[in-house]
């Protein structure tokens, strides 16, 4: 039977955050938040403003996965780049444009990282790697995939990685706070993140080609976010139309979309604010 993991899902399970020559190593906290960080949460505060579209933004707290025994995603014994997974922290990776072996792709994970080990898990994986000069206080590793040159930093509190050198230098500079974001720039982004708040897991889309919780296919956003429980857990999702009539007209197909897509939750409820449909419901931990 095909999954109905739907909108959290991304190309991997649910819990990967993945990227080119980092497939199943990477994942998402520390205690959510950080000096300046807006409603939605620290992963607000990580995704650069650019005229690309589509946008898809994945976020973990990779330490609160790992603990929870419920949760089959991350495992307590699985290795993050040197790392235990109760010393990574938080994870986001976003994808500019449309999605593929050439996508456009940075990720920022938060722990402390030593390069040796870094540089050692990564060429067991891909193969040889050259050190390149240091990239806004990263210690920069470059590489291949296939054609495609990528980037590895690290710095003193986080990962970086980049599928070309002008991403890889944005992730270094958000982790500084130099970068202007998306989602100040962007006001369905700013709601979304204001409804999903900070969640254990989560995923936001500006302009997405293609929305599971959308039955309609006009959505200009959404966002879905699980705040993880022993054995249950919250869900909260959002899915953004042009005008408030479109979200009043799908507000119930909206609804029974999560359900047909969402494993873990058998029953939602919804409601109408603006522009956008909401959905709440609490799903089966063991079943995300």
């Amino acid at each position: 039977m095909q999954s109905r993991r739907g909108f959290l899902v991304t190309g991997g399970t649910l819990s990967t955050v993945a990227v080119a020559g980092c497939s199943g190593i990477l994942g998402g906290d520390d205690d959510g938040g950080s000096d300046g960080v807006s409603a939605g949460g620290r992963y607000t505060d990580l995704v650069a403003e650019t005229d690309e579209r589509p946008v898809r933004v994945n976020l973990q707290r990779i330490n609160e996965l790992a603990a929870n025994e419920n949760f089959a995603g991350v495992g307590q014994d699985q290795s993050f780049l040197g790392l235990d997974p109760s010393e990574a922290e938080y994870a986001v990776n976003v994808t500019e444009g449309t999605a593929g072996l050439q996508a456009n792709i940075y990720s920022i994970v938060f722990g402390p990282f030593v390069f040796e080990d870094v540089r050692s898990e990564l060429e067991a994986q891909v193969g040889e790697l050259s050190e390149g000069e240091e990239t806004n206080g990263f210690r920069t590793l470059e590489g291949e995939s296939g054609s495609q040159a990528i980037y590895y930093g690290v710095g003193d509190e986080a990962f970086v990685f980049g599928t070309d050198q002008t991403l890889f230098e944005t992730g270094t500079r958000l982790v500084a706070g130099d970068e202007s974001t998306l989602f100040d720039s962007n006001e369905d982004m700013g709601t979304l993140a204001g409804i999903i708040g900070d969640p254990t897991l989560g995923q936001v889309q500006l302009e997405p080609e293609q929305l599971q919780t959308d039955p309609t296919g006009n959505a200009v956003a959404g966002a879905a976010g699980i705040e993880l429980g022993d054995e249950e857990s919250d869900y909260t999702s959002g899915v953004t139309y042009e005008t408030e009539a479109e979200a009043t007209e799908n507000e119930s197909g909206v609804g029974d979309a999560v359900v047909e897509t969402e494993s873990a939750i058998d029953s939602v409820e919804t409601a109408v604010d603006g522009r956008t449909v909401i959905v709440t419901a609490t799903a089966t931990t063991s079943e995300l």
